[in-house]
């Protein structure tokens, strides 16, 4: 195995005459290191396994749940203050974003009207 490793890594031995072009990934990545505390850990991957899906599957989904409900909160807020909405409207409107509901998937976060 190490003499195929030095062979690879000899520029020597590279193909400079059939380089391959790949265009960048469209939505790169982030990866990012998390620390907790072993018994929130052990519900965390619990909650994972029961469900299917990857720890981090899990914990991206749940922190992509979190920041839409807070942007949907914001949006109310926000709309109430520039579009002088009446006090009514303004119920009307929590009302609605009140039933919606999301759900952790395996596959991501989904989100209807109730």
């Amino acid at each position: 195995m190490d003499r195929e490793l030095e062979e690879l890594q000899n520029p020597d031995n590279w193909d400079n005459e059939q380089i391959e072009v790949r265009q960048p990934v469209k939505n790169p990545r982030s990866v990012v290191s998390i620390a907790f505390q072993a018994d929130d850990f052990r519900r965390v991957s619990r909650y994972a396994r029961e469900h299917g899906m990857k720890i981090s599957e899990f914990i991206r989904a749940a922190a992509l749940e979190k920041t839409h409900r807070a942007a949907s909160q914001v949006s109310i807020s926000s709309s109430r203050s520039m579009t002088g909405l009446t006090s009514g409207d303004y119920t009307a409107t929590i009302s609605r974003v009140s039933r919606y509901e999301t759900t952790l998937e395996p596959g991501g976060v989904t989100g209807r009207l109730s």
